[in-house]
């Protein structure tokens, strides 16, 4: 059960490093219940009597590996966020804990710094207070462990000197994500007499963060690997890149990247439910094809949430930045956005309806999460004025040839 008091355990099998850790901690978390375990015997103990939050584990024990400590942790709490800490992370370490550990943190860590991944990793399970639907995210991590390409193309982007070369070369290593990526350099949206020829072409034509952008897209719409009823991966994906490239014109420069993402990742609730619980998602949809209804107010009233907190969930345990996670955990929530106006990311409550359909009509008194896009709102934020820019970009980006799957 989870505590009022935010918690963590951590499980260290050196004596001295276990009592430094609980002195800096405690320091720096003066508000948290904190426990320490030298041995997985007591840690696991301790998970049984107290319950944790977060658990934190070093990769390296001599009873048992970090990762078998940390499956023995997911199958008694799987609600409860799972951190490895490790001085090393080798390719096939990355691989063989993945399905278990959430996180990996790099050791040694500034106690600042680990003190601020606790607590976001605790806010996390504030903006999904039910355990049962935290457990729904973690319980098995074949669908919360952040996407392969992505995670490589963000690897080489992040460094000082940007090669086109190797983002072309990480593409290669995937036919099918080079040849999403050739499809979308090659659609009339982006311009250019002639069609790429080669992946490096096209990662020219669309510019690094589209393309990491695109890569994120169908890796995540692969995440779905059977078809279920009322979730095609191919709209899907379609309206992911639509509505991201929507999100994006809106920022106008200002976290235009941010921006993109946002529009990219805002569905991946939809995808998560489909895949873990694929009876109650067509439930649900089946449901609110009858009532007329979008499927998140059928999913808010039956397990209290809807697609957009379980994907913020699932993009804070990936540790997406947070303006990102909080724009799709409101994105059916205008009245959650202050009267100075949506920011570059927030903008997703707007973007995603235009990129949707263009004409959606935009309405006073709005009732129900898609109705139609809220007029109150728009005037609150002084935006009612921009509307029709908004339609001629929507309208470009849909009439555009973006083939997707």
């Amino acid at each position: 059960m989870r505590t009022a008091i935010p918690s963590a355990l951590f499980l260290e099998a050196d004596p001295a490093v276990l009592r430094g850790l609980a002195s800096l901690l405690r320091r720096q978390l003066p508000d948290w219940r904190l426990a320490f375990a030298a041995t997985p015997a007591q840690a696991l103990a301790s998970l049984r009597e107290h319950g944790a939050d977060v658990v934190v584990s070093e990769a390296d024990l001599p009873e048992m590996s970090g990762g078998h400590f940390l499956r023995e942790v997911q199958r008694e709490r799987p609600e409860t966020v799972r951190i490895l800490f490790t001085s090393y992370a080798t390719d096939e370490l990355v691989t063989e804990l993945a399905p278990v550990a959430h996180q990996m943190l790099a050791k040694p860590m500034e106690a600042t710094a680990l003190g601020l991944a606790l607590r976001q990793a605790w806010r996390l399970g504030q903006m999904l207070r039910e355990p049962a639907l935290r457990a729904l995210v973690s319980e098995d991590n074949r669908l919360p462990v952040v996407p392969r390409c992505f995670a490589e193309l963000s690897r080489v982007m992040g460094g000082t000197k940007v090669s086109v070369a190797e983002v072309a070369e990480v593409l290669e290593c995937d036919p099918g994500l080079a040849a999403r990526v050739m499809q979308v350099a090659r659609s009339a949206l982006f311009g250019g007499r002639a069609a790429p020829r080669t992946v490096r072409d096209a990662v020219v034509r669309l510019g690094l963060d589209l393309t990491r952008g695109i890569t994120l897209s169908e890796e995540l719409t692969r995440l779905l690997p059977h078809p279920v009823a009322g979730l095609s991966t191919r709209a899907h994906g379609l309206l992911a890149l639509r509505t991201g490239l929507l999100l994006k014109h809106m920022a106008r420069d200002v976290d235009a990247e941010d921006a993109l993402m946002t529009g990219i990742v805002h569905g991946v609730g939809k995808l998560l439910l489909a895949s873990r619980r694929p009876g109650l998602f067509a439930e649900c949809f089946t449901e609110s094809v009858a009532r007329g209804v979008d499927i998140a107010e059928v999913l808010d009233e039956k397990l209290g949430a809807t697609d957009a907190e379980l994907g913020a969930y699932l993009l804070g345990i990936w540790r997406f930045p947070p303006s990102i996670v909080t724009a799709v955990s409101r994105q059916y929530r205008p009245e959650a956005i202050g009267p100075q106006g949506p920011g570059a990311c927030d903008s997703l409550y707007l973007a995603r309806r235009f990129a949707a359909d263009p004409e959606v009509p935009v309405v006073e008194g709005i009732k129900g999460v898609d109705a139609g896009v809220d007029a109150g709102a728009l005037r609150r934020w002084g935006k009612l004025a921009e509307v029709a820019e908004w339609r001629v970009v929507a309208r470009d980006i849909v009439s555009a040839d973006i083939c997707c799957g």
